[in-house]
């Protein structure tokens, strides 16, 4: 007995002195550098990306307005022409021929009625000989102009997929999950209304301040900006739901929360947007109601099957429901982490619990230190107690309803 409490007081003593190498607040200043970096590049992007808008939509404006112009005159270059002496003096000399030849008299240019006829005619020939010429030059460089156009209507989709592609970064950004230290949402909060002050539609800085004022307990202010934003866009209000079902979470309303849930889950399945479907699986977890989590986690790996939480998602609720199925889970962590980063704490986190549950302490042991490099000072205390259990090869237990308030919302 003597001999495991030394073991406990030096594993004990071990964690602190890692705790005192990596400082939190040098940890927490460290990623909030990163992480305002990334956001600021995301948003330079971005402004590029509306630049190239600009110029092609003025591009396309102007190429509009080549082709009407052009095919106008060529319009008006056709009516001249028959509306010249020729065309009106051809029906004259048509009916003049056919009298002559009721008489049994041949049109002759000798007669002044016709030789004046032929005269007008002859006057007028090059002249609507140039002007259908014209005419169909004109429908040629209206014809042009139209090809222009389509390729550069092809320009705007690229500028729009572009665009779709940034804002799903800047969505990424957004601490869903309760991932980040209050340090990064206090400086995110500063940039992103920085960002809304030149752009009051900027939809994915707004998400990104949105999740920073749920952490940091003011959901008043979440609510306020996400209730100015979701009238832009309709997907934006179920994401607005599902911030309202995290606060009622928060708060104990437990029964509105699952009611929202439950709302807006078939519209997140139906818009494909991932995030609902990812809270539904981990209040799940937290419920206890493992069959639904493994279901909203699977759901939401069709959507997006790149996104490093889906992998998380899953490997919990296999740890968790299907103990045997250890290895499968560790496979799934490992296909996704090709998409991780050195920050990706909760990550690293769920890799230290596969090794455990795997029976590979020493494996655990190692992605626990790495998680522990760079987690937020906020979550860095229950990191500690899962490694103390690790070295003492018991499986760390994780209160899933306490965690998931904890980092929904931050303590002060």
């Amino acid at each position: 007995m003597r001999s495991f409490c030394l073991l406990v007081l030096a594993i004990l003593f071990a964690r602190t002195s890692i705790s005192i190498a990596q400082d939190p607040l040098t940890v927490d200043t460290e990623r909030t550098k990163r992480f305002i970096e990334t956001l600021e590049n995301l948003g330079k992007n971005r402004d590029v990306i509306r630049k190239q808008c600009n110029a092609i939509e003025s591009r396309d404006q102007l190429l509009a307005g080549q082709m009407r112009s052009y095919w106008l005159s060529s319009v008006s270059k056709y009516q001249t022409a028959l509306m010249t002496p020729q065309y009106n003096a051809m029906p004259i000399l048509q009916r003049i021929a056919a009298s002559n030849q009721g008489l049994g008299r041949r049109l002759s240019i000798s007669d002044p009625q016709t030789n004046g006829i032929w005269s007008r005619l002859q006057d007028n020939s090059m002249a609507i000989k140039m002007l259908n010429a014209s005419a169909l030059n004109d429908q040629v460089l209206a014809q042009v102009s139209l090809q222009s156009i389509r390729s550069n209507r092809l320009g705007l989709l690229d500028i729009a997929n572009q665009a779709d592609r940034n804002f799903a970064l800047l969505r990424a950004q957004a601490d869903w999950m309760g991932r980040r230290s209050r340090m990064e949402h206090e400086e995110a909060i500063k940039i992103a209304r920085e960002a809304q002050v030149a752009d009051p539609r900027y939809a994915g800085m707004a998400l990104v301040e949105a999740t920073a004022h749920r952490s940091l307990g003011d959901f008043k202010a979440a609510d306020d900006l996400l209730d100015q934003m979701d009238d832009y866009f309709f997907q934006l209000q179920v994401i607005h739901a599902m911030m309202r079902a995290q606060c009622d979470f928060i708060n104990n309303n437990v029964e509105q929360s699952n009611k929202i849930m439950a709302e807006i889950g078939p519209i997140a399945k139906e818009r494909r947007w991932v995030e609902p479907l990812l809270l539904r699986g981990w209040l799940a977890i937290a419920d206890g109601e493992l069959d639904a989590a493994k279901r909203w986690a699977y759901e939401a790996k069709e959507i997006a099957p790149e996104y490093l939480e889906v992998s998380v998602l899953i490997a919990w609720v296999t740890f968790e429901d299907s103990p045997k199925k250890v290895k499968d889970a560790i496979s799934i962590l490992r296909d996704g982490g090709i998409r991780s980063s050195p920050d990706d704490w909760f990550y690293l986190e769920a890799m230290a619990n596969g090794f455990a549950r795997k029976g590979d302490w020493k494996q655990a042991q190692n992605q626990m230190e790495y998680a522990l490099e760079t987690a937020p000072s906020h979550v860095r205390s229950n990191l500690q107690t899962q490694m103390v259990d690790i070295e003492l090869e018991r499986i760390p237990r994780i209160e899933w309803d306490k965690r998931l308030r904890s980092h929904w919302k931050l303590d002060n």
